[in-house]
């Protein structure tokens, strides 16, 4: 027979560590603009955008570069957008940002 052990249940806002549906819509929205443009496309315009964060129903992003960040305004962005929706109705909208030195650092 196994000795008995007691269960200690901890106590507080255990769901804060649970993330929301808009913050792990990026990873859906990631896979989905890949199977929607494929490989070379993703690879080109997406793999070096990045969540940065989810602030009042809008999602911020962050390319490495002003070229990156304009293209993908120009011919994604709404797409981005719809998906993004699709996968999270709080977030309304999706801005794009070009990282800082120090962000691409860490």
């Amino acid at each position: 027979m196994f000795p008995a052990q007691s269960v200690v249940l901890a106590r507080g806002p255990l769901v804060a560590d649970v993330p929301s549906a808009a913050e792990v819509a990026w990873p859906r929205v990631s896979r989905r603009l890949r199977a929607e443009f494929g490989e070379d496309v993703f690879t080109s315009w997406f793999q070096g955008l990045m969540l940065d964060r989810i602030d009042d129903g809008v999602a911020h992003m962050t390319v490495p570069t002003r070229f990156l960040k304009t293209w993908i305004q120009t011919h994604y962005a709404e797409r981005i957008a719809a998906l993004f929706a699709d996968e999270a109705s709080e977030i309304r909208r999706v801005t794009i940002g070009v990282r800082s030195a120090a962000a691409k650092l860490a």
